[in-house]
């Protein structure tokens, strides 16, 4: 009698199969975005999106007369290039993976778990730390927390296409 061979699908490829075809098309956005993105933050009309851009890429031309320097403090950029926020990240998203059911849910789940960490970079601090002057003023030494605004406004959003 000749061996039949059969394979067993014990890690659900085809549920993982289907899930990715349901989310075809679909994006995962992280960031500044939806209405917060237009949000006007300052007396000249700056936007809570381009302050967001000041401080991932930095400027030196800030200010009502362009004359001040804010450096680069990536928060976006810099999250993604940390190894031990992406572990962290992957294992929840490990979690979440194994108890959704959709790709939508995966996808949502994901997007917050990705602005989360964004929080997290910037909860944990930034580098160049505020100048005395900007301490001062802010009664922080924290870069990008004030009030919690802006870190606040960081989402995460899943675009179905």
């Amino acid at each position: 009698m000749a061996r039949e061979d059969r394979v067993i699908d014990i890690d659900n490829t085809k549920g993982l199969l289907a899930r990715l075809r349901e989310a075809a098309g679909a994006e995962i956005r992280v960031g500044i975005i939806g209405d917060t993105a237009n949000e006007v933050v300052s007396e000249d009309g700056l936007t809570m999106a381009a302050l967001g851009a000041v401080h991932e890429f930095g400027t030196d031309r800030a200010g009502k007369n362009h004359d001040i320097t804010i450096p680069e403090r990536s928060h976006l950029r810099a999250t993604w290039d940390d190894r031990a926020t992406i572990r962290g990240a992957a294992r929840k998203l490990n979690e979440l993976y194994a108890r959704s059911s959709t790709a939508r849910q995966i996808m949502l789940g994901t997007a917050i778990i990705l602005a989360d960490a964004v929080k997290d970079k910037i909860n944990r601090g930034l580098e160049p730390e505020n100048k005395p002057a900007t301490e001062q003023r802010k009664g922080s030494s924290r870069p990008l927390i004030d009030s919690g605004r802006y870190r606040d406004s960081i989402q995460g959003q899943v675009v179905m296409k």
